[in-house]
């Protein structure tokens, strides 16, 4: 396997950091995401399934007979499923979606180039060459709905749970009220949008 499974494409990228030693800085940033109403700033790019930020300080020392191991420099690891087939899909919906939260995490790795408002081709150009300069190749990409989109998955979610409460409120229902109530549910899920990400 590969970065690529269905219509998803899963980027990993060990991105080295600068700054003081304990990056508290960059800490403050990623435990303030926690915080944003719909779970992540980074719910906001309309193509990212899952993304995760880490700290790696340093390599755990696994005892003897391992040998200690010292990394040149402490990273962030950015993991993130998306619906597309390159990285610049990516780099774009980033830069397009959530420019600000952008720079304020990588803003703390070294030779990131700052995500601008309105960013030229070029400036977009280098900004996904930095990603793909710190990608490392995923060998081993899962997903339980390969070729499903962002919307398709979270329509089927609100549809589920839409239909959960109808069962429950209907327990031993007339089977004539069931039916039109069923058909009213039907109607009224076809014509719903999407609901937005992290809204369920």
């Amino acid at each position: 396997m590969s970065n690529l499974n269905g219509g998803k494409y899963g980027f990993t990228g060990l991105f080295p950091l600068s700054g003081d030693a304990n990056h508290q800085g960059l800490r403050r940033v990623l435990r303030q995401m926690d915080r944003h109403p719909r779970g992540s700033p980074l719910s906001a790019v309309p193509i990212i399934h899952m993304a995760r930020l880490v700290i790696i300080d340093d390599l755990p020392f696994q005892g003897e007979p391992a040998r200690l191991d010292r990394l040149k420099s402490s990273y962030l690891l950015f993991v993130c499923d998306f619906d597309g087939d390159d990285p610049d899909q990516l780099v774009d919906a980033l830069a397009d979606h959530a420019q600000e939260i952008t720079t304020q995490v990588w803003s703390h790795c070294r030779g990131f180039p700052r995500v601008s408002p309105g960013q030229d081709r070029v400036g977009r150009r280098h900004l996904c060459e930095y990603f793909k300069r710190c990608q490392v190749e995923t060998n081993l990409l899962l997903a339980d709905q390969a070729d499903a989109t962002l919307p398709q998955i979270l329509t089927a979610l609100m549809w589920k749970r839409q239909l959960t409460d109808f069962v429950e409120s209907h327990q031993g229902a007339d089977p004539v009220r069931l039916q039109q109530d069923f058909q009213t549910l039907w109607q009224a899920l076809a014509a719903q949008d999407a609901p937005e990400p992290g809204s369920l």
